[in-house]
């Protein structure tokens, strides 16, 4: 009688689990699909191929957008199993809206925008990186305290040939 007790709480405990996980609040979505931030969030997507490949979705929930005055930086890590993916990307709080890109393969972008991008075991890239080329970042919206835009082309890491093109890149946030 105590075991299927125990079986039958340990069964109750499971659904009950699963049920909460699965039923949290969601972030919310706008009209473009884009997820609505509250201060102090960031969302980042992005497809990438290359030394690695896959997808990069944040988690509300694991984002964070600080200002430290004149420099912004957004932070983003996700867990799926046992991969960790970390996103940083630091930029002047004042960043012009439009688009740049990169002069050259290995150089930094003239409008300050640093990007990195890192998983499990130690492999990570960066804009201005090895022969990373061809990075493009278009700000679509810098209003002081929100901003948003996309971006794609290719990082580098100095010390290994290898390097990922992020394609169909978005970052927003907001202070």
């Amino acid at each position: 009688m105590m075991k299927k007790t125990i079986q039958l709480l340990s069964v109750s405990l499971i659904a009950f689990s699963s049920l909460f996980i699965t039923s949290c609040n969601k972030a919310s979505t706008n009209a473009a699909g884009n997820q609505e931030l509250t201060p102090g969030k960031s969302e980042v997507r992005f497809n990438y191929s290359g030394a690695q490949s896959g997808s990069f979705q944040s988690a509300i929930i694991t984002s964070t957008a600080v200002s430290a005055g004149a420099l912004t930086q957004i932070a983003c890590t996700v867990v799926s199993g046992l991969t960790a993916k970390t996103v940083q990307i630091i930029f002047p709080t004042s960043l012009a809206l439009g688009t740049t890109t990169q002069a050259s393969a290995g150089a930094d972008l003239t409008n300050g925008f640093l990007m990195s991008f890192s998983t499990t075991g130690g492999a990570g890239w960066a804009i201005g990186g090895g022969t990373g080329a061809g990075f493009s970042v278009t700000v679509t919206k810098n209003t002081g305290t929100e901003m948003e835009g996309t971006f794609s082309g290719e990082l580098g890491n100095d010390g290994d040939p290898g390097k990922v093109t992020l394609t169909s890149g978005y970052f927003h946030c907001k202070l």
